[in-house]
Formats: structure tokens, sequence, C-alpha cells
């Protein structure tokens, strides 16, 4: 596993209530718990994250995914994939995707068959575009996801990573101030030097 995906792990890992809000603005949906090192058995493949959660008394598991960019195989692996989470764990799966690079086109978010132009089929999931949000988190009502701002604006520059820095400080509890600082560096290394990055 590269060190960028680690690192939307250990934000996913961490803010699972955030993503849970975003995902589920108007439904009060609980976090139960984090089911570790989720693998599914078609070609092994591990799962970004899975969260137990409560929903007016019925449990359900919140699949998290994240995605730099669409790819044309997603819509069906996704089905595939919520499928057998259904069946190994026997619970309903709210599966949702995350993206973080800009893009202008509608993001496809369905798996359909058909017979001529008829659906007989079909499998949709909400998809969270997190440069929506960048206002949100520049006033910090959603400042853990501040180590993602680089990917979200265009041209990121010194100013960002202060203003950045400044909203992971207000994190309260000092392991997760820790991650977000460690992931703050790991993407912020895609687009500046790692030393001035640490400086």
């Amino acid at each position: 596993m590269n060190l960028f995906d680690r690192t939307l792990k250990i934000i996913a890992r961490n803010h699972a209530a955030t993503f849970l809000r975003l995902a589920f603005a108007n439904h009060n949906v609980r976090l139960l718990g984090t089911i570790q090192n989720v693998e599914i058995s078609l070609s092994v493949k591990p799962v970004d994250f899975v969260h137990q959660v409560l929903y007016d008394g019925k449990e359900y598991l919140f699949h998290l995914e994240f995605q730099t960019q669409h790819k044309a195989t997603l819509p069906r692996r996704t089905f595939i994939t919520s499928a057998e989470l259904t069946e190994q764990f026997n619970l309903p799966v709210l599966t949702v995707f995350l993206y973080l690079q800009p893009r202008q086109k509608d993001i496809p978010n369905r798996y359909v068959t058909q017979l001529g132009k008829t659906v007989i089929n079909e499998f949709s999931y909400p998809v969270i575009k997190l440069w929506d949000f960048i206002t949100e988190i520049r006033q910090g009502k959603l400042r853990e996801l501040a180590p993602l701002l680089p990917m979200l604006v265009k041209d990121p520059d010194e100013t960002l990573l202060v203003e950045e820095r400044a909203l992971i400080l207000q994190e309260s509890d000092s392991q997760k101030r820790a991650d977000l600082l460690a992931a703050a560096i790991a993407v912020g290394s895609r687009y500046f030097e790692r030393e001035f990055l640490w400086e």
C-alpha cells in the first residue's frame, strides 16, 4: 500500500463520524465501530474502510471509498464489492464514494443492466465531491479534512499550508493531531518538497 492510500485510510479511520455527516446529512446515523482489515474473496482485494453504524435501531455497514479520479470500471466493481460485503457480514451495506480531484463532468454512480433501452437491474451509490466542501473545511466546520485541501484547490501555495496547519492544530486529541499532520505531509508532498513541508 502506498503512503497516499495509507494517509486516506488514517483519515477515514479517525474521522468516520465526519464522513457519516457528509454522506447522510439528513439522518441521525450513529457510529458503532470499525471493522479492521476487511477483504473480499473475489480476487482478494482490501476495501478502504468499513464502519458499523446504527440508524433507527438497525445496524448497517458504512463502506467508505476514496477516489482521486473516476475509472470506467468503478460502478461494476462497486456493485460486486457491495454484494460481497452484504454476503460476508449479513448486513445491509451503505456504500459511499469520496472524490478528491475536481472534475467538471458528471461522475457516474450506477451500474445498470439493460435489454435494449429497458433497465432491468440497477445499483447506485452516493458520490461526495469533496471540493464542494472547501468553504466548510476552511471555516473549521470540517477541519479534520484540512490535510486534503491541496488536492481540492487550484494552485496550492504556502498560504494554504499555513491555513491548513492552523486548522489541524485545533484538534485536541494529540494522536489524531499527529495523524493529521502526517497526513498533511503525505498529501502535500504531491505538490511541495517534503523538506519544505516538514519546516
